[in-house]
C-alpha cells in the first residue's frame, strides 16, 4: 500500500508530462475502440447482406453440385428433407428451396442469357432481402411470372407488365419454353445479379424445366453467422443417410468473402500495431526520464532501507497507474463515441456507390461488444507494462552506479 501511495504521488510531480502521456493513451485507446468497432461492424454487415441475398449461411446440395452446377444434379422428393431441416433448426432459421437453370430470355428484338432462379415466393420473401429491393412492380405470387434484375430489364428493354419468352433445356433433356410476364424489377446491389438474375415461382420453374418435385439446393439463413458451425453440426446427421447429399457452409460456398475479410484484418492489424508501438515508446520515454531524474532520490531511499527490488516495483506500479488511467478514460471516450455512431451511423460523401460494390448499406455502424471495446485498450496496457521493464531495471541498478560514481 505504501508503494501504491508513493507511486501515485510520484505521477503528479510532473503533471504536464503525466497528463500528456495519459492523454496520448486515451486518444489511442478511443481511436482503437472506434476503428475496431467500425471494422467488425462492417464485416458483420457485409457478411449478412451478402449471405441474405441468395446464398444463405448453409446449403444442402448434391455432393458434386458445387464443382459442376449441372441442371440434372437435383434433390428429388425434397419436401420431407425441407420440413426436417426446419424442424431441427427451429423457427429462428429460414429454410428455403432453390432451383437454378440457365436459359435464354427473349423479346421481339432482343435476347439475353440469364440465370433463372425458382423460389417459393412466401419463404423467399423472408429469406432474401431481394423482396425489399424491388425498384418497380411487386413480389412474386404464382403462375407464369418473373422478376428481373435492373440491368437485365434494361438490356431486354422490358418493364413491368411486359411479356418475354424463356427458352432452355429441361432436367430430363427436353425442351424448356414458357411465356412469362414481368411483375417486378429488382435493384440488386451486386452488378452480376443485376445483369443476369431472373426469379420465378418454384412451381412454375418445375413445370417449365420438367423438374417436378425436384430442386437443386436447400438454402438456410440463420439469425447470425456465428451460429453457422452449430447449425451445420445439427444438419449433418440429417443428410448422412443419403450419400449423395452434403451440407456446405458460407465459407465453402463463397471463399472469396472470407479471404477479403482476412486480408483486410491483416492490413488493419499492422496499423493497430503501429499505434500501439508509438504509445509504448511514449510511456517508455516518460518512465526513463522519471527514473534518471530521481537518481539521488532512489539513493536516499536505499539508504533508508528500501530494497532495490522495491524500487523496480515502484516504477512498475507507476506505469500500471498510467496505463489504468489511460485505459479507463480511453474506454469511456471510445464507448461514448461508438454508442453515438451506433445510433446515428457514419456516412461520407460519395459513400453510397462504394458501399454498394461491397454489398453494404450507405451508413456504417460500429459494433459494440466486449471484444471491440477492450481489445485495443488491453493491447496498449500490455505494451505499456512491457515498456516498464527497462525503466524498472534501470531503477534497480541506477542508484548503485550513481553511488560508485560519487553522484
Amino acid at each position: 500500500m505504501r508503494l501504491l501511495s508513493l507511486a501515485w504521488r510520484n505521477l503528479w510531480r510532473h503533471k504536464k508530462r503525466s497528463l500528456l502521456t495519459v492523454g496520448a493513451m486515451v486518444f489511442c485507446n478511443a481511436l482503437l475502440i472506434f476503428m475496431i468497432g467500425l471494422q467488425i461492424g462492417n464485416y458483420r454487415l457485409m457478411l449478412e447482406n451478402s449471405l441474405s441475398v441468395l446464398t444463405g449461411h448453409l446449403q444442402i446440395q448434391r455432393t458434386d453440385y458445387l464443382d459442376q452446377a449441372k441442371l440434372r444434379l437435383t434433390i428429388p422428393n425434397y419436401e420431407t428433407l425441407l420440413e426436417d431441416a426446419q424442424a431441427v433448426l427451429g423457427s429462428s432459421a429460414i429454410v428455403a428451396p432453390h432451383a437454378l437453370a440457365g436459359a435464354l430470355l427473349s423479346t421481339d428484338d432482343r435476347s439475353y442469357g440469364a440465370q433463372i432462379l425458382g423460389v417459393d415466393p412466401i419463404i423467399e420473401s423472408a429469406f432474401s432481402n431481394l423482396a425489399g429491393a424491388l425498384d418497380q412492380g411487386r413480389w412474386l405470387e404464382s403462375g407464369p411470372e418473373i422478376l428481373l434484375g435492373e440491368k437485365l430489364a434494361k438490356n431486354l428493354n422490358v418493364g413491368v407488365g411486359d411479356e418475354l419468352t424463356l427458352l432452355g433445356g429441361g432436367v430430363d433433356g427436353s425442351f424448356a419454353a414458357n411465356v412469362l410476364q414481368v411483375v417486378g424489377i429488382v435493384n440488386a446491389s451486386a452488378p452480376e445479379l443485376s445483369r443476369s438474375l431472373a426469379i420465378m415461382p418454384l412451381h412454375e420453374f418445375q413445370f417449365t424445366f420438367s423438374a417436378q418435385d425436384q430442386i437443386h439446393l436447400i438454402a438456410v439463413r440463420l439469425p447470425s453467422w456465428e451460429q453457422t458451425n452449430e447449425a451445420m453440426n445439427t444438419l449433418t446427421p440429417l443428410v448422412a443417410a443419403r450419400d449423395d447429399l452434403v451440407v456446405r457452409d458460407w465459407d465453402e460456398l463463397m471463399p472469396g468473402l472470407k479471404q477479403a475479410i482476412i486480408s483486410d484484418v491483416v492490413s488493419a492489424l499492422f496499423i493497430y500495431l503501429i499505434l500501439a508501438v508509438v504509445i509504448v515508446f511514449s510511456v517508455l520515454n516518460t518512465q526513463l526520464m522519471a527514473v534518471v531524474e530521481r537518481r539521488r532520490e532512489f539513493g536516499t531511499l536505499l539508504a533508508l532501507g528500501v530494497r532495490p527490488g522495491q524500487l523496480s516495483q515502484l516504477v512498475v506500479i507507476e506505469t500500471a497507474l498510467l496505463g489504468l488511467l489511460g485505459l479507463t478514460l480511453g474506454v469511456a471516450a471510445g464507448l461514448v463515441l461508438n454508442l453515438h455512431l451506433g445510433s446515428v451511423g457514419l456516412q461520407f460523401d460519395g459513400m453510397d456507390e462504394m458501399a454498394a460494390k461491397f454489398n453494404l448499406p450507405p451508413r456504417m455502424y460500429p459494433e459494440i461488444s466486449w471484444f471491440t471495446t477492450l481489445a485495443g485498450p488491453i493491447l496498449i496496457f500490455s505494451g505499456s507494462m512491457l515498456a516498464s521493464i527497462w525503466p524498472s531495471l534501470k531503477a534497480r541498478f541506477l542508484p548503485i552506479l550513481a553511488g560508485r560514481g560519487g553522484a
